[in-house]
């Protein structure tokens, strides 16, 4: 297939279609193989847009990889979304509805947001080998807590000493 001057913009062969240039579908495109993979060669980056509407990628069957320099970076299935390696916002960001919130200042910020019927705001739960340790989040009753699992203190420290200026256990400080 050649363009108005002659030149081929699309070629058939026995391995499939080569396009140069732009290709475009008005309707559903299908690519059925094992991999079905869309590949882009010798360009600097490949882009894939929607112009009239949200552009949706997904997996009938299992989980939607993602890649970058051709090793899996994350992948999304029903659970969720699984990240190997950093996970990088510019910005400040959220987890939870609404939007982000900022402390002040040029600082990046995570909100941690819970709905309103919530008692708790959101919180950060730190764990070692899948068991919470502690917990770190702010109540209804308009209080930040620090919090230990049973068993587990909550020690103050200042600057790097490494040594508790101040510990808090289930006896009291």
């Amino acid at each position: 297939m050649a363009n108005n001057s002659g030149t081929p913009q699309a070629v058939v062969s026995s391995t499939g279609l080569a396009v140069t240039g732009t290709l475009s579908a008005t309707g559903d495109v299908t690519l059925s193989a094992s991999t079905g993979a869309l590949t882009f060669s010798g360009a600097t980056y490949g882009e894939i847009t929607a112009t009239a509407a949200p552009l949706y990628v997904g997996s009938q069957t299992g989980s939607l990889f993602l890649k970058a320099s051709g090793s899996v970076i994350g992948t999304v299935s029903s659970t969720g979304l699984a990240v190997t390696g950093t996970l990088s916002a510019t910005g400040n960001s959220i987890l939870g509805s609404g939007s982000p919130l900022t402390g002040g200042g040029s600082a990046r910020w995570i909100t941690l947001n819970s709905d309103v019927a919530s008692i708790y705001g959101g919180g950060v739960i730190s764990a070692i080998d899948g068991v919470a340790k502690g917990y770190f989040y702010a109540n209804s009753s308009t209080a930040v807590v620090i919090q230990g699992t049973a068993g587990v203190n909550v020690e103050l420290m200042a600057n790097n000493s490494g040594t508790p200026q101040a510990v808090v256990s289930s006896t009291g400080l």
